[in-house]
């Protein structure tokens, strides 16, 4: 895994194999402000009202993030939201059928040249599909819509490669709509105002 983030542009990592996880998501599937989210319930009945959102990767949805949110929901007791911020168009796991499994392994020629066009005409046309000015409308109303209409009072939220550099973007003093913020991972990272945020990547020697 990058043991550094990159401004403006996704990591080499996060270009390698996805994996799926072992087990079945025990959650659901709810609509808030009109976003597709995966919903898991907590069990501490003395943290209802407070929240955890997980932002995903370019991949999306995927079973992944579903089941990460279900051990986290297990762990702390809250109610943990996955919303869809790709908005049913994320980047199909096959993208990276032919990738390396890891960063910095080497590729043939000929392989190099296949990864590079399916960057150009698939990832580059993505990205610009989901620019900032497109997924963070989607990120503010589905926080807001949170608070506003589902009786929660603190929201934390964690986000992953892509999904990180939202989180810290609205745990900035520009946006302000959560109250505490994890980016783990943290891609296409620049100036965002951001000042109270905590970088993890729990795959780092350092950590």
């Amino acid at each position: 895994m990058a043991t550094e983030t990159n401004d403006g542009k996704l990591n080499e990592c996060c270009l390698t194999e996805y994996r799926p996880l072992f087990g079945t998501p025990q959650g659901q599937i709810i609509k808030i402000a009109d976003i597709d989210t995966y919903q898991i319930l907590g069990k501490d009945v003395t943290s209802k009202g407070k929240a955890i959102v997980l932002l995903t990767d370019v991949f999306g949805l995927t079973k992944n993030p579903r089941m990460t949110a279900d051990k986290i929901s297990e762990k702390s007791g809250f109610d943990v939201y996955v919303p869809d911020i790709c908005n049913g168009d994320p980047v199909a796991s096959s993208f990276l059928s032919n990738m390396p499994e890891a960063p910095g392994e080497k590729m043939s020629i000929g392989a190099k040249i296949g990864m590079t066009a399916k960057m150009v005409t698939t990832f580059g046309p993505w990205i610009i599909r989901h620019r900032q000015a497109v997924t963070l409308p989607i990120i503010e109303k589905f926080l807001e819509t949170l608070r506003s209409e589902n009786g929660v009072n603190r929201i934390e939220v964690a986000g992953y490669c892509f999904g990180g550099y939202y989180a810290v973007l609205v745990g900035g003093e520009k946006y302000n709509l959560v109250d505490a913020v994890v980016g783990c991972h943290v891609s296409m990272r620049g100036k965002n105002g951001s000042e109270k945020w905590i970088y993890a990547n729990r795959d780092e020697k350092n950590v």
